[in-house]
Protein backbone atom coordinates (compact mmCIF):
# COMPACT_ATOMS: atom_id res chain seq x y z
CA UNK A 1 0.00 0.00 0.00
CA UNK A 2 2.86 2.35 0.83
CA UNK A 3 4.40 1.86 -2.67
CA UNK A 4 1.08 2.80 -4.24
CA UNK A 5 0.99 5.90 -2.06
CA UNK A 6 4.52 6.83 -3.19
CA UNK A 7 3.51 6.63 -6.87
CA UNK A 8 0.40 8.70 -6.19
CA UNK A 9 2.54 11.26 -4.37
CA UNK A 10 5.05 11.28 -7.26
CA UNK A 11 2.22 12.06 -9.68
CA UNK A 12 0.82 14.77 -7.41
CA UNK A 13 4.27 16.39 -6.99
CA UNK A 14 4.77 16.41 -10.77
CA UNK A 15 1.30 17.88 -11.37
CA UNK A 16 1.57 20.57 -8.67
CA UNK A 17 5.19 21.68 -9.24
CA UNK A 18 6.53 19.95 -6.13
CA UNK A 19 3.72 20.70 -3.69
CA UNK A 20 1.28 18.18 -2.25
CA UNK A 21 -1.12 19.43 0.38
CA UNK A 22 -2.18 16.13 1.95
CA UNK A 23 1.22 14.40 2.17
CA UNK A 24 3.00 14.12 5.51
CA UNK A 25 6.15 12.18 6.32
CA UNK A 26 5.25 9.94 9.23
CA UNK A 27 7.93 7.23 9.30
CA UNK A 28 11.50 6.39 8.29
CA UNK A 29 10.47 4.75 5.02
CA UNK A 30 8.65 7.86 3.82
CA UNK A 31 11.55 10.05 4.98
CA UNK A 32 13.97 7.81 3.05
CA UNK A 33 11.70 7.96 0.01
CA UNK A 34 11.64 11.79 0.24
CA UNK A 35 15.44 11.96 0.42
CA UNK A 36 15.76 9.67 -2.60
CA UNK A 37 13.16 11.74 -4.47
CA UNK A 38 15.14 14.93 -3.75
CA UNK A 39 18.33 13.21 -4.94
CA UNK A 40 16.65 12.07 -8.17
CA UNK A 41 15.21 15.56 -8.86
CA UNK A 42 18.59 17.19 -8.26
CA UNK A 43 20.35 14.69 -10.53
CA UNK A 44 17.80 15.20 -13.32
CA UNK A 45 17.97 18.96 -12.97
CA UNK A 46 21.80 18.91 -13.02
CA UNK A 47 21.76 16.68 -16.12
CA UNK A 48 19.48 19.16 -17.86
CA UNK A 49 21.66 22.12 -16.80
CA UNK A 50 24.82 20.35 -18.01
CA UNK A 51 23.26 19.70 -21.42
CA UNK A 52 22.24 23.36 -21.69
CA UNK A 53 25.70 24.60 -20.67
CA UNK A 54 27.31 22.31 -23.24
CA UNK A 55 24.99 23.69 -25.90
CA UNK A 56 25.81 27.26 -24.82
CA UNK A 57 29.54 26.56 -25.19
CA UNK A 58 28.91 25.00 -28.58
CA UNK A 59 26.88 28.03 -29.72
CA UNK A 60 29.51 30.46 -28.39
CA UNK A 61 32.17 28.63 -30.44
CA UNK A 62 29.93 28.81 -33.51
CA UNK A 63 29.37 32.54 -32.91
CA UNK A 64 33.13 33.18 -32.66
CA UNK A 65 33.81 31.19 -35.84
CA UNK A 66 31.09 33.15 -37.66
CA UNK A 67 32.53 36.47 -36.44
CA UNK A 68 35.99 35.44 -37.67
CA UNK A 69 34.52 34.36 -41.01
CA UNK A 70 32.69 37.69 -41.36
CA UNK A 71 35.85 39.63 -40.48
CA UNK A 72 37.82 37.62 -43.02
CA UNK A 73 35.24 38.21 -45.76
CA UNK A 74 34.73 41.95 -45.15
CA UNK A 75 38.05 43.36 -43.92
CA UNK A 76 39.52 43.79 -47.43
CA UNK A 77 36.41 45.63 -48.69
CA UNK A 78 36.30 47.82 -45.57
CA UNK A 79 39.95 48.73 -46.17
CA UNK A 80 39.14 49.69 -49.76
CA UNK A 81 36.18 51.78 -48.56
CA UNK A 82 38.38 53.52 -46.01
CA UNK A 83 40.92 54.38 -48.73
CA UNK A 84 38.10 55.73 -50.91
CA UNK A 85 36.67 57.66 -47.93
CA UNK A 86 40.04 59.33 -47.33
CA UNK A 87 39.95 60.74 -50.89
CA UNK A 88 36.44 62.22 -50.97
CA UNK A 89 34.98 65.43 -49.55
CA UNK A 90 33.11 64.49 -46.40
CA UNK A 91 30.90 66.15 -43.79
CA UNK A 92 32.91 66.79 -40.62
CA UNK A 93 31.91 67.56 -37.05
CA UNK A 94 33.88 67.57 -33.78
CA UNK A 95 33.18 63.89 -33.17
CA UNK A 96 33.12 62.35 -36.65
CA UNK A 97 33.50 62.66 -40.40
CA UNK A 98 30.93 61.00 -42.66
CA UNK A 99 30.17 60.35 -46.31
CA UNK A 100 26.67 59.19 -47.30
CA UNK A 101 25.98 56.74 -50.10
CA UNK A 102 22.60 55.30 -51.13
CA UNK A 103 23.24 51.96 -49.43
CA UNK A 104 25.07 53.15 -46.33
CA UNK A 105 27.34 55.68 -44.68
CA UNK A 106 31.10 55.70 -44.29
CA UNK A 107 32.25 57.26 -41.01
CA UNK A 108 35.34 57.95 -38.99
CA UNK A 109 34.56 58.50 -35.33
CA UNK A 110 36.99 60.57 -33.30
CA UNK A 111 37.59 59.51 -29.72
CA UNK A 112 39.46 61.88 -27.43
CA UNK A 113 41.82 60.28 -24.97
CA UNK A 114 43.49 62.22 -22.19
CA UNK A 115 46.62 60.93 -20.52
CA UNK A 116 47.85 62.44 -17.28
CA UNK A 117 50.51 61.98 -14.64
CA UNK A 118 48.37 61.68 -11.51
CA UNK A 119 51.17 62.53 -9.07
CA UNK A 120 52.12 65.71 -10.93
CA UNK A 121 48.45 66.64 -11.34
CA UNK A 122 47.84 66.26 -7.62
CA UNK A 123 50.93 68.36 -6.80
CA UNK A 124 49.86 71.06 -9.26
CA UNK A 125 46.27 71.21 -8.01
CA UNK A 126 47.41 71.21 -4.41
CA UNK A 127 49.27 74.49 -5.05
CA UNK A 128 47.16 76.18 -7.75
CA UNK A 129 43.58 74.92 -7.35
CA UNK A 130 43.26 73.27 -3.91
CA UNK A 131 39.46 73.23 -4.17
CA UNK A 132 39.83 70.42 -6.73
CA UNK A 133 41.37 68.16 -4.08
CA UNK A 134 39.13 66.04 -1.84
CA UNK A 135 40.64 64.81 1.38
CA UNK A 136 38.78 61.82 2.73
CA UNK A 137 41.42 59.70 4.38
CA UNK A 138 43.90 60.58 1.69
CA UNK A 139 43.98 63.29 -0.93
CA UNK A 140 41.84 62.68 -3.99
CA UNK A 141 41.95 64.68 -7.21
CA UNK A 142 38.55 65.88 -8.49
CA UNK A 143 39.58 65.20 -12.08
CA UNK A 144 36.11 65.44 -13.61
CA UNK A 145 35.51 68.92 -12.20
CA UNK A 146 39.01 70.24 -12.96
CA UNK A 147 38.91 68.83 -16.51
CA UNK A 148 35.99 71.18 -17.27
CA UNK A 149 38.31 74.16 -16.64
CA UNK A 150 40.95 72.96 -19.13
CA UNK A 151 41.36 73.71 -22.81
CA UNK A 152 43.22 71.52 -25.28
CA UNK A 153 45.04 72.91 -28.29
CA UNK A 154 46.97 70.57 -30.60
CA UNK A 155 47.03 67.93 -27.86
CA UNK A 156 48.47 70.33 -25.26
CA UNK A 157 46.61 71.09 -22.06
CA UNK A 158 46.09 74.72 -21.02
CA UNK A 159 44.90 75.62 -17.52
CA UNK A 160 42.56 78.55 -16.67
CA UNK A 161 45.60 80.89 -16.27
CA UNK A 162 46.85 80.05 -19.78
CA UNK A 163 49.72 77.89 -18.52
CA UNK A 164 50.61 74.78 -20.54
CA UNK A 165 50.48 71.66 -18.36
CA UNK A 166 53.04 69.23 -19.77
CA UNK A 167 51.81 66.37 -17.58
CA UNK A 168 48.40 66.23 -19.32
CA UNK A 169 48.07 65.48 -23.04
CA UNK A 170 45.17 64.77 -25.38
CA UNK A 171 45.27 62.36 -28.30
CA UNK A 172 42.58 61.49 -30.81
CA UNK A 173 41.87 57.93 -31.83
CA UNK A 174 39.95 57.24 -35.02
CA UNK A 175 37.58 54.36 -35.69
CA UNK A 176 36.41 53.72 -39.25
CA UNK A 177 32.84 52.43 -39.46
CA UNK A 178 30.75 51.25 -42.39
CA UNK A 179 27.05 51.67 -41.53
CA UNK A 180 24.71 49.66 -43.71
Amino acid sequence: MENVAKYIIDDEIDKNCGEVESFTITNDELAEWAINKISQERAESQRFINVCETMILSYKEKIEKEKEKLQSKTSYLEGQLQTYFNGVEKKETKTQASYRLPSGTLKVKYKKKIEKDDAKLEHYLDHEFPHYIDIVETKKVCWGEFKKELKFVDGKCIDPYGEVLDFITETTEEEFVVEV
